[in-house]
């Protein structure tokens, strides 16, 4: 909605509306208690607009919900930090055009670097999630693709609740949560499935060691149902995670481990349709 008529929209209850807020309605809809950080995309762009940020209780039809505008942040923190803490190839709007090539070697008309441009805010809140940067381990034929998401900045105490993603019926989903300690280069952790036809357990997903220092990570991934699993968490240091870190597995909403690893080089947890675990 204009900007305008969100100000004053909230004008009664004396709340402002900022250049760094703004307002988005639908009868009887809108975002509500719980929803704080939750996004406001514009499905058809695909495009996330803002963040859930507050409003006068939910749904009334004279307080529309007001949200942080992304468009403001993008380039004072939202764009810095993505080129400045990536574990994964550098998104193409963090490339400046001029040092892409070398004068000696320069087409005569360089291709031109697409960078996000702030968009028009949607009338209609979304509830679909929001796209985030991909990275698949190593293939199987029976695994769908999978999805990494990238760390937060700022650490948190709590577990980071990864984006959703959509399995199929035939599949659960997999989360991996990880708040590391000074030392987060010693960690890495690997899933296995179990080959029924010998019993042995091969990797079908290695993290390999790609995390950074007191930071949080969430992961989520589509994995067989009716298979026995292994998740095998590894400190190569041998000490374990320091307060205030961990990891925290999941199987769909159930809760697998949650653990520091104390003075341990693994900790393992076996899943699924095993003879030791029926979860």
């Amino acid at each position: 909605m204009p900007q305008q008529e969100c100000i004053d929209a909230h004008e009664p209850i004396k709340r402002p509306v900022t250049d760094d807020m703004m307002c988005a309605a639908r009868p009887n809809k809108d975002s509500c208690d719980g929803d704080s950080g939750g996004p406001l995309l514009n499905s058809r762009q695909n495009k996330l607009l803002g963040v859930v940020s507050w409003g006068q209780e939910c749904a009334l039809e004279d307080f529309p919900g007001v949200y942080a505008r992304v468009s403001d942040q993008f380039d004072d923190w939202i764009k810095p930090t993505i080129c400045t803490n990536q574990n994964y190839t550098l998104p193409a709007f963090c490339m400046d055009p001029e040092d892409s090539q070398t004068p000696s070697d320069a087409p005569s008309n360089p291709p031109s670097t697409d960078v996000p441009q702030s968009s028009i805010p949607s009338d209609t809140p979304s509830n679909e999630p929001t796209i985030h940067p991909t990275k698949s381990p190593t293939p199987i034929p029976s695994f769908s693709p999978t999805q990494r998401y990238a760390p937060s900045k700022q650490p948190s105490s709590s577990p980071t609740k990864a984006p959703t993603i959509i399995c199929s019926h035939k599949e659960d989903m997999f989360t991996f949560n990880l708040r590391t300690d000074e030392n987060g280069s010693e960690l890495s952790w690997k899933l296995q499935l179990r080959d029924n036809s010998n019993g042995r357990f091969m990797n079908i997903i290695e993290s390999g060691n790609i995390y950074g220092d007191n930071q949080v990570y969430s992961e989520a991934y589509c994995i067989q149902r009716r298979k026995c699993f292994k998740f095998i968490m590894i400190d190569s240091g041998k000490d374990g995670i320091n307060i205030p870190g961990y990891f925290s597995i999941y199987k769909n909403e159930n809760k697998l481990k949650w653990s520091r690893m104390k003075n341990k080089k693994k900790s393992i947890r076996k899943f699924g349709k095993c003879k030791e675990s029926e979860t």
